[in-house]
């Protein structure tokens, strides 16, 4: 389990540092809304790893984040700890090469993800707050990550693939 969680770390605090730099902005987003592409590796990583290991990934993934990013802490690790937990309890009830399934699930996080931020924006701020994030913020953002899921999706699938070949494992 050491020898995951190093490997978590050197994925996580790259990512992380990438996602809450000011170059990270300028070349993965469209206008205000950025490319969320530590939720969708986590996402993945969660989907392979089992149930343990998503919940301690999603902790460690959510803390580090928020570390490096200026909101509330915490709650990103909540984000992440619920993201990973949903994509955990799936590792063993779904076929990863069925995209349409893969896709739902990540769909299911996602919206987990916007809804946690939506009660802490509605709670803390209000309504017109909460509206205008989900209006010019998460829906844009769900969009663009669902975009970018099938890539990532496709090079996940290719990498397995190859493994398998060079173990010769089925």
């Amino acid at each position: 389990m050491a020898g995951k969680i190093t490997a978590l770390l050197f994925l996580v605090l790259p990512l992380s540092f990438l996602q809450s730099s000011f170059f990270y902005s300028d070349i993965f987003s469209l206008g205000k809304v950025k490319l969320n592409l530590l939720f969708v590796c986590i996402f993945f990583l969660c989907l392979y790893r089992g149930f343990e290991f998503s919940l301690i990934a999603g902790i460690i993934s959510g803390f580090i984040l928020d570390l490096y990013s200026s909101s509330l802490f915490g709650l990103n690790m909540l984000v992440y700890f619920i993201t990973g937990s949903i994509a955990g309890y799936y590792t063993k009830r779904i076929i990863f090469s069925r995209f349409s399934i893969v896709f739902v699930c990540f769909l299911c996080a996602q919206a987990a993800k916007e809804l946690i931020i939506l009660a802490y924006l509605y709670c803390s701020s209000g309504l017109s707050a909460a509206g205008g994030y989900l209006l010019n913020i998460s829906l844009p953002e769900v969009l663009l990550n669902s975009a970018v899921f099938p890539v990532i999706y496709l090079l996940v699938l290719g990498y397995n693939r190859m493994r398998r070949l060079i173990t010769g494992r089925d």
